[in-house]
């Protein structure tokens, strides 16, 4: 497996929470975006998405046009965020995307609003913060705040990365749509190894050698 990257320190990081959405139309949408209004009023939120807008990308990962990016631009700048709101387009049960995913990869806290991802959807315990844990945005922004001014705090939600991940994360991820052509090519290996085995096993002894017997 690809090591992750390494972590940036608190310090070096904004003390702020990315957020990136441009479905704002939807009844879950609508509700999400007002939920991260609310957020904002009690911790800085950077909204680069077309929903609550309020900056830019970075001049250097622009790269013009609109999200979805590649996911290495968005990784790049998550890394610089204390947090990333990792808020699925639809808040229903078993709905999980690549969101916490790009949290995780990018060294950043991802804050989830959507499905439980305990057990099997969390590299360990720690790893996100979930919104249904607090009474309200203003509870969230404050523990968001707490956190982001304490490198102790902050760090304790990466002790995950110090342990192997869980056998049904790792299944599980490897089971997502995104690395179906990888499982495909796979499939197509084996089945290769397979047909040759089989061919082997039923070939005759002198087949294919322009060896056959002598003629007197």
């Amino acid at each position: 497996a690809r090591p992750l990257p390494a972590l940036r320190p608190l310090r070096a990081k904004i003390p702020a929470a990315v957020y990136i959405a441009s479905r704002c139309s939807s009844a879950d949408a609508r509700a999400r975006d007002a939920y991260v209004a609310q957020l904002a009023r009690w911790f800085p939120v950077v909204s680069f998405g077309e929903c609550l807008h309020n900056a830019d990308m970075p001049g250097e990962l622009a790269g013009g046009g609109q999200w979805p990016r590649p996911w290495h631009s968005k990784i790049a700048v998550l890394s610089r965020y204390a947090f990333y709101l990792a808020f699925e387009n639809a808040n229903v049960t078993d709905w999980i995307t690549e969101k916490p995913m790009h949290g995780w990869l990018a060294g950043t806290v991802p804050v989830v609003m959507g499905a439980r991802l305990e057990p099997h959807w969390s590299p360990g315990a720690g790893s996100h913060i979930h919104v249904a844990d607090f009474d309200s945005p203003a509870a969230l922004g404050l523990r968001l705040a707490a956190i982001s001014r304490s490198e102790a705090a902050y760090n304790d939600h990466f002790a995950w990365r110090q342990r192997p991940p869980p056998p049904a994360f790792v299944d599980r991820v490897s089971q997502c749509a995104f690395y179906a052509d990888c499982r495909l090519c796979l499939q197509l290996a084996q089945a290769r190894h397979e047909y040759r085995l089989a061919a082997t096993r039923t070939r005759p002894p002198n087949a294919g050698r322009g060896c056959g017997p002598k003629l007197t």
